[in-house]
């Protein structure tokens, strides 16, 4: 592998935090939402991280043999 030691130790420990942080995000708004707290926030929380989900999966699918 090329590069810093460290971009090559810590690249897919900080791609998977990458993925799964809106992911637990998105299920904690759901949470709070139940819960009756701060609907609004919770609810642009989940608007939010679904777009960037969405985002991130549309820039994989479009640029894939590049992207690895």
């Amino acid at each position: 592998m090329g590069g810093a030691w460290w971009i090559v130790r810590w690249k897919d420990p900080i791609w998977a935090g990458y993925h799964w942080i809106p992911v637990i995000g998105v299920a904690w708004a759901v949470i709070n939402i139940a819960q009756k707290r701060a609907r609004k926030l919770n609810i642009a929380a989940i608007a939010l991280a679904l777009f960037e989900l969405a985002a991130a999966l549309m820039l994989a699918t479009t640029c894939f043999p590049f992207c690895f």
